[in-house]
């Protein structure tokens, strides 16, 4: 399956995550996306993850082991919320990563 993170995904990631172990396991978890049964597009979910997880390593594990907080949807409107609507649902790409 098709699991390539956006180029603006990386760069976020790399901006956020300072430790190559955990930029490393951050690409790992987001690249499982792909995988999921999900009702919401995973770029788009990868990209309000990083927003809501803020460069904390636990917040996104726990975003996983929540099961998306319940729906995945709800990470997107957090998402939302934190950038004051600035995030576009994570269907584009972060402006400045």
């Amino acid at each position: 399956m098709f699991w390539r993170l956006a180029g603006d995904v990386r760069a976020r990631i790399d901006r956020d995550f300072r430790d190559p172990a955990d930029r490393k396991a951050v690409r790992a978890r987001l690249r499982s996306l792909w995988d999921m049964n999900l009702t919401v597009g995973p770029q788009q979910l990868a990209r309000s993850i990083l927003i809501v997880a803020g460069g904390d390593r636990s917040e996104l594990e726990q975003l996983f082991e929540s099961g998306f907080r319940g729906d995945p949807r709800d990470v997107i409107m957090v998402a939302m919320a934190i950038s004051e609507g600035q995030a576009a649902y994570g269907t584009k790409p972060f402006r400045n990563p």
